[in-house]
């Protein structure tokens, strides 16, 4: 049936076709000609140019929309940004990175260092090698690395004969506990007799009195 409907070109539908294309063709040829003669009388202003209704990016800033008066006065302000984009008309426009206009990290400018160190030592391995082995010779000799000298510290306060008059007063005073220990932890140690005699520790918590438990 598909079929049957293509391959029928005498149909109602196929003549109206036929005659709407033969009257487009009729009406581009009448257009045509009429062209041709204006032209050649030299009456080309007839004809006006359909103007399609799109964008021209270059020319136009795609929905724009003017900004609405308010209550400051910006004379000033556009005289200045007429005179900016008049001294930059003639430049280049350049892209500047956040990485341009910030502080470069610290991290980065050591490597970009060594970096430059190595590509130094390597061109002059090529200039002159005998001064570069004797600079590595020179950095691992022993003899020319940095010598630690002593502490220059203040005299003392108390000399050792004063610490000893001190620990000597301090045993004198302090009764034999029977430790064993030597003389500074003897003179360093308190006297708990007396007080484990006038408080004793009590081994565990005494017992309540016996009665009827009140729940508040």
């Amino acid at each position: 049936e598909a079929r049957a409907r293509l391959a029928n070109t005498k149909g109602k539908k196929a003549k109206r076709k036929a005659r709407e294309k033969q009257l487009e063709e009729a009406k581009r040829l009448a257009a045509l000609q009429k062209r041709r003669e204006l032209k050649a009388a030299g009456l080309t202003g007839g004809t006006k140019k359909r103007k399609r209704k799109l964008l021209d990016y270059r020319t136009e800033i795609p929905f724009q929309r003017q900004v609405p008066a308010g209550f400051y006065d910006v004379g000033e302000e556009n005289v200045s940004s007429a005179d900016m984009s008049k001294e930059a008309a003639g430049k280049d426009f350049e892209v500047v990175r956040l990485d341009a206009m910030e502080e470069k990290r610290r991290d980065a400018e050591e490597k970009e260092e060594m970096r430059r160190d190595r590509k130094k030592l390597r061109k002059m391995e090529k200039m002159n090698p005998g001064q570069v082995v004797q600079m590595v010779s020179e950095a691992n000799d022993p003899t020319t690395q940095r010598r630690r000298t002593d502490l220059s510290l203040p005299a003392p306060q108390v000399s050792d004969a004063e610490l000893e008059d001190v620990l000597k007063v301090g045993a004198a005073s302090i009764p034999d506990m029977g430790g064993g220990g030597s003389s500074a932890t003897t003179a360093l140690m308190g006297d708990y007799q007396d007080r484990a005699a006038a408080a004793p520790t009590p081994m565990r918590t005494p017992r309540a009195a016996a009665g009827t438990d009140v729940v508040l």
